[in-house]
């Protein structure tokens, strides 16, 4: 490990993931440049979860991963607000359990958003299941682009594992909310008038679909409900019109059956 360390916290919810949490840590561990403090959030695991995370942190320097556990399953994202009202770093990066960061990413992307004091939060391309890992090349610093907040409603574009923001951002997870409580943060976020980065550069590797892998209808079903819902909030706050309201509600129907006509597909002919 490197004992330089850039002031960053890094927050990783942790549920029923005794097999993946060390891979996890592991990769934070074989960052270029370390962040200043990992916080580990057990969301009221009823595996070994928990016994394992108190057997890893006695790997690493005393203090550097704080552990916070939860004494009831509340879901990831209001697990990640409980890890980020504790983090002490002006910045703050979230990785899931299951996934891991390429060595570069922190050094990276603290390097362009401390260089951009402007920008309140930033994501990055990241390598999903079965595709081909690229590295990145740290000779060269990677394309940035400023998402405006209307490139926000197409789709999730920034995926959790990828994202890095200011710690003194006055928004939250909405707590209670489990699905697309990702999604809702970084509308609010882009809506709300602060800068949004896109880094084009595969900077993490996940290890999950972002739909359909285990996939019951009724779990899609309540992802798009969590996207609705989201759109909702924005109109709500006077953030878009009904008439957008109206738009972005039939898109966001259209992507969800051609997600169910995809799925259906391959259980029918993966049987």
């Amino acid at each position: 490990m490197s004992l330089s360390t850039i002031p960053v916290s890094v927050v990783i919810p942790c549920y029923q993931c005794s097999d993946t949490i060390e891979r996890a840590v592991a990769s934070v561990a074989a960052q270029s440049i370390l962040p200043n403090e990992i916080v580990l959030v057990d969301d009221c695991s009823q595996d070994a979860t928990l016994e394992v995370i108190y057997q890893l942190i006695k790997q690493y320097p005393s203090g550097w991963i704080k552990v916070v556990p939860l004494k009831a399953n509340v879901g990831a994202g209001s697990a990640r607000n409980a890890g980020w009202a504790i983090a002490n770093q002006p910045y703050i990066a979230f990785l899931d359990a299951d996934d891991v960061w390429y060595p570069e990413k922190l050094s990276l992307q603290y390097t362009i958003m401390h260089n951009h004091p402007e920008v309140a939060m930033s994501a990055h391309a990241c390598v999903w299941p079965n595709a081909i890992s690229i590295r990145v090349d740290v000779s060269k610093m990677p394309k940035i682009k400023k998402i405006k907040p209307v490139e926000m409603l197409s789709k999730n574009r920034f995926s959790t594992p990828t994202v890095m923001l200011r710690n003194e951002i006055p928004l939250r997870f909405g707590d209670g909310k489990r699905y697309g409580e990702d999604y809702d943060l970084w509308l609010q976020i882009a809506f709300s008038g602060l800068i949004v980065f896109y880094i084009d550069a595969p900077l993490a590797e996940l290890h999950k679909m972002p739909y359909g892998e285990a996939g019951l209808s009724a779990k899609l079903w309540a992802m798009e409900q969590g996207e609705l819902e989201a759109y909702l909030n924005l109109h709500h706050k006077k953030k878009i019109s009904l008439t957008a309201l109206g738009f972005w509600c039939v898109w966001s129907l259209i992507k969800f059956a051609r997600r169910i006509f995809i799925v259906t597909l391959k259980r029918t002919f993966c049987r």
